[in-house]
């Protein structure tokens, strides 16, 4: 790993993967102060995923740390599956107790972004691991990741001609009835969710509201088609994107440990969970979603390299 310098007592570490940086020396715990709080959304920006390890986090504490980066997205699901008093915070777990799941399921693989469906998009996740699946003494349910930042860059000048000012419909229908049926899902979904959830489109290029570079904005588990092409273009076009935007050397595989809060960018990244566990090789966590609905001051930020 590499040493990066963020302008603050931080201590940022960058993978050697394409993207990902460890942050120690800060308590999450605790208020942040402002500086803190711009130290990590440039280093977000920069790096997609943060690791930060060795937290200890009610869930009040977590909804606090996710409130400082954007309105938190109140889970899609009615009030199960939700912290104590907290809301906004969901468990993702596989424990079963007296016959019922504690928590939601912690996706099947499906390369996605998280809240590209509506019209107020995702930024962030914040998700932190309170009991981690072993086997043998190995973690499993590790989450990978793939940068979009790379992504584009290395599209053709042609392709990035031709996917420029279009846009795509993302659909929250396709991703529910690849996880586990059409039927199923919707009878779960609470009715704000039916209602802010319909098909959305979206650039199939962003800039990024943190470093002001490009980005692909498409994935496997939401896009369906491109707006105002036939069929055959557009199926054609989007097959070669998922496949191009999932290629090894954009990925970031990333094994949890108990007590790990990850932050990930949900406009520079995409990711998929890996259930290769058990129900009795337990996995519990909370998670904050952030949306993209604040803007971030030039002002501000221009004093920092992204």
């Amino acid at each position: 790993m590499h040493n990066i310098d963020i302008k603050s007592r931080l201590a940022v570490r960058r993978n050697d993967a394409t993207l990902g940086a460890v942050i120690k020396g800060i308590d999450l715990s605790k208020s942040l102060h402002e500086t803190e709080i711009l130290d990590v959304l440039v280093a977000l920006g920069r790096y997609g995923v943060l690791r930060f390890p060795a937290q200890r986090l009610t869930a009040a504490q977590l909804k606090a740390v996710a409130e400082k980066f954007g309105t938190v997205q109140m889970p899609e699901r009615g009030s199960t599956h939700r912290a104590d008093n907290v809301p906004e915070v969901s468990i993702l777990s596989n424990t079963i107790q007296d016959g019922v799941n504690t928590g939601m399921a912690n996706g099947r693989g499906i390369w996605h972004t998280d809240v590209s469906h509506r019209e107020v998009r995702g930024f962030a996740n914040l998700s932190y691991a309170l009991k981690v699946p072993r086997r043998n003494g190995h973690a499993l349910g590790a989450t990978n990741f793939a940068n979009m930042y790379k992504a584009y860059e290395d599209l053709s000048e042609e392709i990035k001609s031709r996917i420029e000012g279009a846009t795509a419909v993302h659909s929250p229908e396709q991703y529910y009835l690849r996880r586990q049926g059409y039927k199923e899902v919707r009878a779960s979904l609470s009715e704000v969710h039916r209602k802010t959830s319909q098909n959305i489109s979206q650039p199939l290029v962003l800039v990024h509201p943190v470093s002001r570079r490009k980005v692909l904005y498409a994935n496997p588990g939401f896009t369906t088609r491109i707006n105002g092409w036939s069929e055959e273009e557009s199926t054609a076009m989007l097959s070669f994107l998922f496949q191009h935007q999932t290629r090894q050397e954009y990925q970031y595989t990333h094994q949890w440990e108990e007590n790990d809060l990850l932050i990930w960018d949900n406009l520079s990244t995409i990711h998929r969970t890996n259930t290769d566990y058990q129900p009795h090789e337990q996995q519990v966590m909370y998670r904050c979603r952030v949306l993209a609905d604040r803007f971030y001051s030039e002002r501000l930020l221009s004093t920092y390299s992204v």
